[in-house]
């Protein structure tokens, strides 16, 4: 038997959480996480004990894991065309345990991917992460 799901738009027990990568479903995602924040720049200020905190550079990472079946091409998604990686937009809506979406935010990141990894098992099964860095800040809505 294998556990792997027969396509990558079929929701799985595993991944409640709808990912689109530009315009395209991917609902084997099993898990994944998203940081961001900003380079504080501290200076010293003469004449005083507090530091001048200055806001420096924005950076965002995105990572996620999936499964997925022998014939998925999750690979096309980190790829270069002349030498440069394209862009992506992604949008992740959440659910709970139920499938429900009602009351959930749907985030929205752009960015480029930078890293892609598989591995699969003997069932027939392909796990991957999958890395990207946000090119600005990613925005939520309420739904």
């Amino acid at each position: 038997m294998s556990t792997s799901p027969p396509d990558r738009t079929q929701s799985w027990w595993a991944a409640l959480t709808r990912i689109i990568i530009s315009g395209v479903p991917y609902a084997a995602v099993s898990d994944g996480s998203a940081k961001w924040g900003y380079k504080i720049a501290e200076e010293a200020v003469t004449g005083s004990n507090i530091p001048y905190l200055g806001t420096g550079v924005f950076h965002g990472e995105v990572q996620f894991k999936g499964i997925g079946a022998p014939t998925d091409r999750w690979d096309n998604i980190v790829t270069s065309s002349s030498g440069v990686v394209s862009s992506f937009g992604m949008t992740v809506r959440y659910a709970d345990t139920t499938g429900s979406s009602s009351g959930a935010r749907t985030w929205t990141y752009s960015g480029k991917f930078t890293e892609y990894q598989q591995s699969f098992s003997k069932d027939g099964a392909v796990m991957f992460d999958v890395k990207a860095i946000l090119g600005s800040e990613p925005t939520a809505v309420m739904s």
